[in-house]
């Protein structure tokens, strides 16, 4: 009798559990066998009845299956070739691959573990033998059940569409035909045992034995070493995708290992994601990198850099014949917009573009968004004190929209994906989800994606080699000499001081309470706005409002500086209370004579009393306050005499950034008054304290005796915060030393220059020496050489000013603390008098008390002020034992998974590499703490996840956070395993799926979304004929779907660019149409559904729980 098998009223599961209990033997013919399938029959095969041994209990046939492609070149070229027994070996080599692609798939279950361990155990034991039909494609989907009933037995068969799956058992709509009738049931069995017994039908057996053996279900666990080597060698794709990059020869034969390294990861995610930043810590040498990458990726470059680096930038392109050009950061606004395409742009000391409101990052923005250019970020300091400074400088190439593959997740903890996504338009993955979030976890993820860098002591460790009677750990340039990184001992150097001591005559409660008392009127005129005012036009409206706005921070960064400035020299506060008169004299005669108030712009660099370039009153003639006397004794007619001439050749010259202001905009009288009154006390403190002799000047006197005391030869870098301390001592240091000195700053002229007359050895590369100029003993300097230069001929580093920050102290040691110093020790010294380290300490409480009290310590951006160690670390300045070593923190984890993976031997990399994916392990871990499993997936697209799940909840890590987590050594035994792994894993990888399906959506950015926006605006045109229209649809889906050729960007941006000069009439329609049409505009890709790999995991058994109840495997 016959039924039919459809999975519906009978499936066929039920079907063979019914008949194989009363069975002795049955065969099964499939075109496709689940590993996981055989535990739907393995109950009903166990109750089978026993045989006479002359053959298998189960016998499998699994069928080849052939590719649409396969069967249509076959059908092409007149039928499949001539089977041979190679070939036959070959397919059943590639089944057998195929079988174990099954195991890595998918989510490891209990239960799929209890069955495939069963079946490798049938598969051991002879129950089931499996071969695989290699002669031609096999499709038919035959099972056979022998029954022990009669003399010739009886069988019963099942013969249709239904796979041994669990889909074809049961789930999926199937047809089969349930068959007993013996005629019919004994032909089906021949058919059977005619392609079992042919000799193409390769028993696969065994290697299936070995495919289970070797997988995530085998008993004995790996040890943890090798789960963690696995880990590392996943997480170091990039690092070792770099290791075959051609670097030109030229570059290579300078670069030191680490640069080389990092040249070949930089210029791997380049490829990937169009930009890399470089953030080694200062010092090793991240110039000549940068050069490397620009001459690695090949193409034509442009160089943005701060201006006193332009010309060191454009000799490291001619010296490797890289093309390209190089533009100063102030340049930038003015250039860009007219600058050819350059395919790679390189911004150097990109910090200095973390705020979006610069209008230089929105001029680099958009020439690296209409160009699509790839970018390198050169930095040392990528976060300085908000996370958005990371955001800001990411975001010259990423889209804020832009979905990137990770998230922030410590946020979604937080407050929900919901909430995130209502704050970012319904995306999870992007820029501005990141910029949401305050967790340094959250910004480190995303970081991992684009850096690379390396700390001192990730050198030392990787590429360094140690004495082993010394312990000193060196490392070798390219031509074999050995260099190290010295040790940084900080020193006082004393000098007197005293009442005849300019600087200690400044320093009273009196000068303090003087300045700390000031209405600083002319810095907040917001404050003196007339109520009754109404603005005239839009210009004036926003004048109004950014009079008002600058209330908050101009008063406490004028005040908290002029005091900064006190302390660093008396020539330099001197300066400032001069400048601050004439500039109330200028505003005081301006509103007095009902002339137009002229203001300069409102930004910090407005409120920076060292440098004049910003401020509207640069042409008022202050340049004569550097003469002592000027200013001495002065009345308030010299003043507004002076204020007149002053104001006159403001209106003249119409200084850059200039803005006028109506005298009526304010309340004259309580202006006035207090702009005078605080003439009034400064005139005090210019008249007390004006005019002094620098023979007087003891902490100069000091310097001059520590840099004659030192053998010919020895060098010094002396920094201040101020130009004006600078100069200072320029001019007056010939009466204590004859040896050659110069002075740096914003004004020099060319600083790398002197850099190359101060360090020729550590410049050499550009020069050294330049010819006919004599080398320098002394480099004075305010910190204008604090970014991008090589000073490290120089091993003392001075610092002039009173310590206010450690971090401060720290970065100038770092400036003579580079790569190729050659001094074991670098000296740091500051100043201490004779009232000692308490006398330094209370002068800095008295000043922080004043501003305190003022309550005007926010506006100036520095955090020197709530630094509650500071006190200690200041001592430890003067008794030699602050740290003055860079927090250098974490290195790039690709960079850093590299080097474990390097470091194991050939034994376990090989170990390691052999292990199938889904493979886990487990550690030992403290008493008490909990149970977790640290689990890792990557998806199609090549996102690494790496989630840890312990009882309560699942986070994500980042891939430092894993690798510190999964560290384990060499020949570590795993711990019992967890008994609730898999179940932990499963979380995890649900955890994982949402991830990806919540990222999925593609987004137009750069190019393609001005090119998308172009298109969208077309497809509105209601004269356009409909067979357009459709092309037009099918434009946009191509490109929404996929990136734009390389070779197409330059033609697409000049189309653009076509439109704003000759309207849309312009036949650039027509051309993109054409474009598409011959395969020229977008590389099209098959995106599909971005699916989740799981990798690895490892397991953290406590061995017993919180409450001591030992945990049981």
């Amino acid at each position: 009798m016959s039924r039919i098998v459809d999975n519906g009223v009978v499936t066929l599961s039920v079907a063979l559990n019914d008949v194989l209990p009363h069975s002795v033997a049955f065969d099964a013919c499939v075109g496709y066998f689940n590993l996981r399938g055989w535990r739907l029959l393995r109950d009903a095969i166990g109750q089978m009845q026993p045989g006479d041994g002359s053959r298998p209990p189960v016998r499998l046939l699994v069928g080849m299956a052939m590719s649409a492609d396969e069967a249509l070149r076959q059908a092409l070229e007149g039928g499949a070739p001539a089977v041979d027994r190679p070939a036959a070996v070959r397919r059943s080599e590639q089944a057998v691959l195929g079988f174990a692609q099954q195991l890595v798939w998918g989510v490891p279950t209990k239960t799929d573990e209890a069955g495939l361990r069963q079946l490798r155990m049938d598969l051991q034991d002879g129950l089931l033998q499996v071969k695989f039909a290699a002669r031609e494609p096999l499709h038919a989907k035959l099972y056979v059940a022998h029954i022990p009933s009669g003399p010739n037995g009886f069988r019963q068969a099942v013969v249709g569409s239904s796979n041994f799956t669990s889909a074809g058992m049961s789930k999926h709509g199937e047809l089969s035909l349930e068959e007993t009738d013996q005629q019919l049931t004994a032909e089906l069995a021949d058919w059977f045992d005619a392609r079992w017994d042919d000799p193409f039908s390769i028993d696969v057996t065994d290697d299936l034995i070995n495919v289970l053996e070797e997988s995530w279900v085998r008993e004995e666990q790996p040890s943890p070493y090798h789960v963690y080597l696995r880990l590392a060698y996943e997480l170091s794709r990039d690092a070792r995708a770099g290791l075959t990059l051609d670097i030109p020869t030229e570059v290579r034969k300078v670069l030191l290992p680490h640069q080389e390294s990092a040249v070949r990861v930089a210029t791997r995610l380049i490829e990937r994601k169009g930009i890399a930043v470089i953030g080694d810590v200062v010092g090793l040498g991240k110039t000549l990198t940068g050069t490397a990458i620009a001459a690695t990726v090949g193409e034509s470059v442009l160089v943005i850099a701060p201006k006193n680096l332009t010309k060191m930038w454009q000799e490291h392109l001619d010296r490797f014949h890289i093309p390209g050009r190089v533009i100063s950061l102030s340049m930038v606004r003015r250039e860009l917009p007219e600058l050819r395409r350059f395919r790679l742009v390189l911004i150097d000391e990109s910090h200095n573009l973390r705020n979006r409101q610069r209008k230089a990052w929105n001029a680099i923005r958009s020439y690296i968004d209409e160009n699509d250019c790839k970018v390198v970020l050169l930095t040392a300091t990528m976060f300085n004190a908000r996370h958005s400074d990371i955001g800001g400088q990411l975001g010259l190439k990423l889209q804020s929209d832009e979905p990137l593959g990770v998230r922030p997740e410590h946020l979604i903890s937080e407050i929900g994906a919901v909430d995130v996504a209502r704050k970012t338009g319904g995306r999870l993955d992007t820029l501005a989800a990141f910029e949401h979030s305050e967790h340094n976890e959250d910004w480190q993820r995303l970081l991992s994606e684009f850096l690379v860098r390396r700390t001192r002591k990730f050198l030392e460790t990787t590429y360094g080699s140690t004495d082993p009677v010394s312990g000193e750990t060196t490392l070798a340039f390219p031509d074999g000499t050995r260099f190290r990184f010295p040790k940084r001992i900080p020193e006082p150097l004393k000098y007197p001081g005293g009442p005849a001591d300019p600087n200690d005559r400044l320093a009273t409660d009196e000068t303090f309470q003087a300045v700390t008392g000031l209405t600083y009127a002319r810095y907040q005129l917001g404050l003196y706005l007339d109520d009754a005012i109404i603005a005239r036009d839009k210009d004036e409206a926003e004048l109004i409002e950014d009079l008002r706005t600058a209330i908050s921070a101009a008063a406490g960064f004028i005040r908290t500086t002029a005091l900064k400035r006190l302390t660093s020299s008396a020539h330099a506060f001197i300066l400032t209370i001069k400048r601050m008169i004439a500039r109330n004299a200028v505003l005081d005669y301006a509103i007095t004579s009902d002339l137009a108030v002229p203001l300069g712009n409102f930004s910090e660099q407005y409120f920076e009393l060292d440098d004049y370039d910003g401020d509207a009153d640069e042409a008022d003639g202050v340049d004569d306050s550097a003469s002592p006397s000027w200013g001495v004794g002065w009345t308030a007619d010299q003043w507004l005499a002076y204020a007149r001439g002053a104001y006159e050749r403001v209106a003249q010259k119409q200084p850059r950034g200039i803005r006028w202001a109506r005298p009526s905009l304010f309340e004259s009288s309580r202006l006035l008054n207090d702009l005078r009154e605080d003439s009034r006390t400064l005139q005090g403190l210019l008249d007390d304290y004006g005019v002094w002799e620098p023979e007087n000047d003891t902490k100069l006197d000091a310097l001059g005796r520590l840099i004659d005391a030192l053998p010919m030869g020895e060098k010094v870098l002396v920094f201040s915060e101020y130009k004006d301390t600078v100069d200072y001592l320029a001019e007056h240091l010939p009466r204590w030393t004859q040896r050659r000195f110069a002075a740096a700053s914003g004004a020099s002229g060319d600083p790398v220059r002197l850099a190359r007359r101060f360090a020729p050895l550590a410049n050499a590369h550009l020069g050294g020496l330049p010819e006919g100029e004599s080398e320098l003993d002394v480099l004075l300097t305010t910190d204008v050489l604090s970014e991008g230069q090589n000073l490290q001929d120089a091993g003392i580093v001075v610092n002039w000013d009173l310590p206010w920050t450690i971090i401060k102290v720290i970065q100038r040691a770092g400036r003579v603390d580079r790569v190729g110093q050659q001094a074991d020790t670098i000296r740091v010294m500051s100043f201490l008098p004779q009232a000692g380290v308490e006398g330094v300490i209370q002068l800095r409480a008295r000043l922080l008390q004043r501003l305190k009290n003022s309550e005007q310590i926010l506006g100036g951006g520095e955090r020197f002020f709530d630094d509650d160690d500071f006190t200690t670390d200041l001592a430890g300045l003067f008794d030699g034992t602050a740290d003055l070593g860079e927090d250098e923190g974490e290195v790039d984890s690709s960079s850093y998974a590299l080097r474990i993976w390097e470091s194991a031997n050939d034994r376990d990399r090989r170990i390691a590499l052999d292990l199938q994916k889904v493979v886990y392990s487990t550690k030992h871990s403290d008493a008490g703490r909990d149970v977790s499993v640290v689990t890792y997936g990557i998806t199609d697209a090549g996102t690494d996840l790496l989630v840890r799940s312990t009882a309560l909840d699942v986070v994500f890590l980042t891939p430092m956070e894993a690798l510190a987590a999964s560290e384990s050594e060499p020949g570590e035994a795993p711990a019992a395993v967890l008994g609730t792994h898999l179940e932990h894993v499963e979380r995890a990888a649900s955890a994982m799926i949402k991830h990806v399906r919540q990222n999925t959506v593609l987004l137009n950015h750069g190019l393609r979304k001005r090119l998308y926006d172009f298109l969208m605006k077309q497809s509105g045109r209601i004269d356009l004929p409909a067979l357009t229209h459709a092309q037009i649809g099918q434009l946009v889906e191509a490109v929404t779907s996929n990136p734009l050729r390389e070779s197409a960007k330059s033609e697409v941006n000049a189309i653009l660019r076509s439109v704003r000069v000759l309207g849309e009439d312009g036949g650039q329609l027509e051309r993109l149409l054409a474009l598409h049409e011959d395969h020229l505009l977008v590389d099209v890709r098959d995106l599909g559904v971005d699916r989740v790999q799981l990798v690895t995991s490892v397991g953290f058994n406590p061995l017993t729980s919180a409450d001591g109840v030992e945990l049981l495997a």
